[in-house]
């Protein structure tokens, strides 16, 4: 599928080829697509009407880093949708064991989320190329238990209330990968899954991996909570928000299904 992206003003292919380090063929500018090696040529750049320009990602990419990796590139704020807003709410920092900036996860207010990762002097659009990290590794492996829950936002609503809390980037659908273990091995992990199947898919597949690697592992299901309605909610911060107490998640994970 292509996606038309309005610019301030008409660029031709030519700088368009400059600006995002690829050349001309065919009509349109074939380019790395965003966090590609610099031989990749997975995302197309046609010039539309009015001066703006078409893209299409070869890769299935995500939309919006495309669109925003070209437009940084020429200069150009990032894309709206439809004319309106959607600005970012939330920037999550993935650091190495060393405390270096890795990975940035933007969250914006419709809850789209895109990836960024750290070159040594700023943050460009796609995830980095090495292996992937926990959520707040420093502190994840100084401490002894840990828990693991489904995205950013509900890891530090616990580091909050004083648990050392972690999650991977990619939310629910986000697949293991090997180099993830090592964060764990040893350790006392508590799951706290999204009451939804989704995330139980999740914390069953979370749980499997770290079997191989923890000390013990356990999936707490919080007490209280239904499917997503108006009045009640799915995930860790929700049941917060719901009154109940921080400290009862501690005895919650006493019990814990192992």
């Amino acid at each position: 599928m292509e996606y038309q992206s309005q610019v301030k003003r008409k660029y031709s292919l030519e700088e368009i080829a400059r600006a995002v380090g690829g050349e001309i063929s065919g009509g349109q500018v074939r380019a790395p697509g965003p966090g590609h090696s610099a031989k990749d040529r997975s995302l197309s750049i046609k010039l539309g009407a009015d001066g703006d320009f078409i893209i299409h990602s070869f890769a299935n990419d995500d939309t919006m880093t495309c669109k925003d990796y070209v437009r940084d590139r020429l200069g150009e704020p990032q894309w709206k949708p439809n004319g309106g807003g959607d600005p970012v709410v939330a920037s999550y920092v993935y650091e190495t064991a060393e405390g270096k900036p890795y990975l940035r996860v933007q969250r914006t207010a419709s809850k789209r989320f895109w990836q960024q990762h750290f070159n040594g002097n700023g943050w460009e659009a796609g995830a980095p190329k090495g292996a992937r990290i926990p959520y707040r590794l420093p502190e994840l492996l100084a401490a002894d238990p840990v828990y693991f829950v489904e995205g950013e936002k509900d890891a530090d609503r616990l580091v909050t209330h004083g648990y050392a809390a972690t999650t991977i980037s990619g939310g629910a659908k986000s697949k293991w990968t090997p180099e993830l273990d090592s964060a764990f091995a040893g350790k006392t992990v508590h799951i706290i899954p999204d009451n939804d199947d989704p995330g139980e898919e999740f914390a069953q597949r979370v749980a499997t991996h770290l079997h191989k690697v923890a000390a013990k592992v356990s999936i707490i299901r919080l007490p209280g909570l239904s499917p997503r309605t108006p009045d009640r909610g799915k995930d860790v911060s929700d049941w917060l928000d719901l009154g109940n107490l921080p400290e009862n998640i501690g005895l919650l994970a006493e019990g814990a299904e192992v």
